[in-house]
């Protein structure tokens, strides 16, 4: 982690966390350490002094850096049954608004305990704060999906590219009740166990399946010459199930709008083609308690009866 010792082979390269350390000497800096219980129980030790009198000495040069002010912050799954168990029983069943005030001393010391079986003493005696990640509260959920919807969003708004194999691009996906959307998502695909990951394949794989679907029903050829004329227009909605009562699904519709872009010294224009006869709205605007969202913004554009530009 620290690289080679000064006069071994390589020396001279450091590593980044040593090249990181040295250069913030004496400066107030964070250190990231991902998958901390993954670690051999020499770097453990090897951080021991560290930790303790933010003393270091840099690999390459052999000389002493002042890590006093370094924060160590260290990422670990070790202790998620604790903290799952602690939630159950305590939380779960709260208002959302009062789970903030709920008192997690006893969580922390049993955490400790589990890191001091795992780390040793020494190690563990070191730790200032520890912060458990509790699981998801449904509007958390909520929100997270509409990050990650934004992104696929911005991801297929990109041209087509042949070269990168990018065939899915020069795409509007606008969200109908993006709050409501998102909620649905996140209910049917979250998993305590995996956090947001669960959110992120949701969004990833099953909405961006049906997009590829939907996007794959035009017989037109792909090419990099429909980056040249409107973007095509996708619509993501939440629709009931067909004889099932209170159940909903997640579709994804092409859309008959294309926005043209303007040309120099030519007024922007609009082709419409399949309009409703009540108009809708495209919003992308995070998902408030009630999961309603609010006016379009971003890769959304309005559209109430008619009156785009």
């Amino acid at each position: 982690m620290f690289g080679a010792r000064n006069g071994f082979i390589d020396s001279e390269k450091g590593s980044q966390v040593n090249n990181f350390l040295t250069e913030h000497d004496g400066q107030r800096c964070l250190v990231f350490l991902d998958e901390f219980d993954k670690c051999t129980q020499e770097i453990r030790n090897s951080l021991l002094l560290l930790l303790d009198e933010g003393a270091y000495w840099d690999r390459r040069r052999n000389i002493k850096i002042d890590a006093s002010r370094a924060t160590f912050i260290l990422c670990t799954n070790l202790g998620d049954k604790a903290i799952e168990g602690f939630y159950e029983q305590h939380m779960a069943n709260k208002k959302e608004e009062s789970r903030d005030d709920m008192p997690i001393g006893t969580l922390q010391a049993e955490l400790r305990s589990v890191y001091a079986a795992k780390f040793g003493a020494p190690f563990t005696g070191r730790i200032n704060l520890i912060a458990p990640f509790l699981p998801f509260t449904p509007n958390e959920q909520a929100i997270v999906t509409h990050k990650f919807m934004l992104q696929l969003s911005d991801n297929v708004r990109q041209p087509i590219d042949l070269a990168t194999k990018r065939l899915i691009g020069h795409c509007q996906l606008a969200m109908r009740n993006d709050g409501k959307t998102s909620m649905e998502i996140a209910k049917s695909a979250y998993h305590a166990e995996t956090g947001a990951r669960s959110l992120y394949h949701a969004v990833n794989n099953t909405i961006r399946d049906l997009l590829f679907e939907e996007y794959c029903n035009d017989e037109t050829p792909i090419s990099e010459k429909i980056n040249e004329g409107g973007l095509q227009r996708f619509v993501m909605q939440i629709v009931p199930i067909a004889g099932k009562k209170g159940l909903h699904e997640v579709k994804v519709v092409r859309d008959g709008f294309t926005v043209v872009p303007k040309k120099e010294g030519e007024k922007g224009q609009v082709v419409v083609s399949g309009v409703s006869a009540g108009g809708w709205q495209a919003v992308n605007s995070p998902p408030t308690a009630d999961g309603s969202g609010g006016p379009a913004s971003g890769f959304g554009v309005s559209f109430n009866g008619f009156d785009p530009c």
